[in-house]
């Protein structure tokens, strides 16, 4: 009988349900850690390729003159060194007499 007594004093264990702010809470936080996890191992992945390559820049190849007839055609495949060379051809003509240069520009 006084086993039964001990069993009915004390208060039944009541389980609470989660409120929904609490949810809200940790689902942010876990959220929140996920990304940050994501961010670090982004990093260390991006650390460990900078040291295995080594920088450089963006590949520009040097493609030689071509005989086209009684011509010569240069490809440039990058706008300084095509600058470059509209400059020295204006300065050797210029030099050679004062005339007319025409070159022609498709960009």
């Amino acid at each position: 009988m006084q086993r039964k007594e001990q069993i009915t004093n004390h208060p039944k264990r009541q389980r609470r349900r989660p409120s929904l702010m609490r949810t809200v809470l940790r689902m942010t936080g876990m959220l929140v850690a996920l990304q940050a996890m994501i961010v670090i191992v982004l990093q260390v992945v991006s650390a460990q390729r900078k040291r295995q390559r080594p920088e450089g820049s963006f590949p520009h190849p040097h493609l030689d003159e071509v005989p086209v007839g009684a011509n010569c055609l240069q490809i440039y495949d990058y706008g300084r060194d095509l600058s470059a060379a509209k400059l020295i051809v204006v300065r050797q003509r210029y030099d050679r007499d004062s005339c007319f240069i025409h070159i022609p520009s498709y960009q």
